[in-house]
């Protein structure tokens, strides 16, 4: 189960095209951020800024204003789009997710774009299935699987958490 789960998370953290891009075996520090647990050390911190490769506080905050304006509201709208999974899940119907939808009106206003259909179309059908208990399948070359309680409380405890991890290493200072 934790496998379905884990491939969930990799995929929509894989999903977004940029970090796509960027993805090795070895976690850069974007991705150590996101994946991590807990509060955001020094060290991450440090090695964070290092690997974006700002020093000054004028870098800093364009690279702040900017994923604050793009990469972020993404991540909250996965956290939204989990918790309304995990209610579709428990009411054993299709909910609406206005806090997700919410984030994405507010990202449109702010950057004058949509995000992505892909993104929009896979929390729908993340909701869907967990209403109808029946498999779902995010892209055509991958096997469709089935979600479990679990895996939908591991999945939305990670957007949980990597919001908030963002949410501590998006300042131009470390605290």
């Amino acid at each position: 189960m934790k496998k379905i789960s884990y491939f969930i998370i990799l995929f929509l953290f894989l999903s977004l095209d940029s970090l796509a891009q960027e993805a090795t075996p070895k976690p850069d520090p974007m991705q150590k951020i996101v994946m991590g647990q807990g509060k955001v050390s020094q060290k991450e911190y440090d090695e964070f800024w290092q690997y974006l490769e700002a020093s000054g506080y004028k870098e800093k905050m364009a690279i702040v204003n900017s994923m604050r304006k793009t990469f972020l509201p993404i991540q909250e709208y996965q956290k939204e789009s989990w918790a309304c999974v995990k209610q579709a899940w428990n009411k054993r119907k299709k909910v609406p997710c206005p806090k997700a939808d919410a984030v994405a009106a507010a990202y449109k206003k702010s950057s004058g774009l949509d995000f992505s259909a892909a993104i929009i179309d896979m929390s729908s059908s993340l909701i869907k299935a967990a209403a109808t208990r029946k498999p779902v399948s995010l892209m055509s070359d991958v096997p469709s699987f089935s979600l479990t309680a679990e895996s939908i409380a591991e999945s939305e405890k990670f957007f949980v958490n990597s919001v908030d991890r963002l949410d501590q290493v998006l300042r131009p200072k470390y605290n």
